[in-house]
């Protein structure tokens, strides 16, 4: 069962690529190109990741139970991308409410 859940982590992440990549690229400012760029690749690191869980590498068995040691590098490469992306809709620009 849980591979079955790595599988959809690996196909969810990569069609958020997908998206992310076409948004990237038809972008309306460089604000919105940078937002998408960042997020993409948040995406396209788990993705990665994801598939070598499922493909049964990064983990080991610690006390009979399984511990996928990848999912932590994965925290490690794609949180310091999501801090810039959380800041960004601080600024009044993404504001429409006004």
């Amino acid at each position: 069962m849980t591979q079955t859940w790595l599988w959809i982590g690996v196909i969810s992440m990569a069609l958020g690529s997908v998206f992310f990549g076409f948004g990237a690229h038809n972008a309306k400012n460089e604000r919105w190109k940078i937002l998408y760029t960042l997020n993409f690749f948040i995406c396209l690191i788990a993705a990665g990741l994801y598939l070598a869980m499922a493909l049964g590498l990064g983990v080991n068995i610690i006390n009979g139970r399984p511990t996928y040691w990848v999912r932590f590098l994965t925290w490690f490469c794609s949180t310091p991308l999501l801090l810039p992306v959380s800041s960004f809709f601080r600024k009044n620009e993404f504001i429409y409410y006004r």
